[in-house]
């Protein structure tokens, strides 16, 4: 089983009792998104565009510890941190699932269960893409579920087809804003969280979604 070094960040004991610092997050988002640690991406990113997207954060990470945390074996950023950075590796699913017992605390050998939603929370978290059911638990929206290969080739397979309509001479105006879709077409902008619901029209046809973390859309635009 491969084992991963410790990463210097200070650990704290469970996200969902707060205690997320300025510093902190933009540590955490160093690790996340950056090879170098507190990079120019995240030096950025200003308090009011951490927030936005620590609030998803802690949402998630609440999901999870529900009912005790029995529902997940990871447990503090530091652990989540070289979670997502095996996600990183282009690892796949399995080798993934099963190196979760590696890198967190536990006394128990793991249930595969409890180390496959470790992961898929870590998806979560990574990508804003809601992945995997959280037991007891009801929330909106599209649900995907990678089950084999890395989570690049699964991604690429799931939003990555061409599309059916050719729309090589297609042009939109300057018109064909969100303003508009409103003012004009007469659809409800419902701002979701979840970025494969992204333009996804619900209720027959009279709203439509939009992904509302922009400053992570142009965080990774140069990646």
């Amino acid at each position: 089983m491969q084992q991963f070094a410790p990463i210097r960040l200070q650990q704290i004991p469970s996200p969902a009792t707060g205690g997320n610092t300025y510093a902190m997050r933009r540590a955490i988002l160093a690790a996340f998104w950056s090879d170098v640690p507190d990079s120019t991406r995240t030096k950025t990113l200003d308090r009011d565009q951490l927030h936005t997207y620590f609030d998803y954060y802690n949402e998630q990470w609440e999901l999870y510890l529900h009912e005790g945390g029995q529902h997940v074996a990871v447990r503090n950023h530091l652990e989540m941190i070289q979670i997502v950075r095996a996600l990183q590796k282009d690892m796949k699913r399995h080798e993934l699932t099963a190196t979760v017992g590696s890198i967190v605390e536990s006394t128990m050998p793991l249930e595969e269960e409890i180390s496959r939603r470790s992961v898929d929370l870590a998806v979560r978290l990574f990508m804003m893409v809601k992945c995997g059911d959280v037991p007891n638990s009801l929330t909106s929206g599209s649900t995907v579920y990678w089950r084999n290969g890395t989570l690049r080739q699964f991604l690429h397979k799931y939003i990555g087809d061409p599309p059916i309509l050719d729309s090589s001479g297609l042009k939109l105006s300057r018109m064909f804003n969100a303003l508009n879709l409103v003012r004009i077409g007469g659809l409800k902008i419902v701002w979701t969280t979840n970025i494969i619901d992204h333009l996804r029209v619900i209720e027959d046809d009279e709203q439509v979604e939009v992904f509302s973390h922009t400053e992570f859309l142009r965080y990774h635009e140069s990646r």
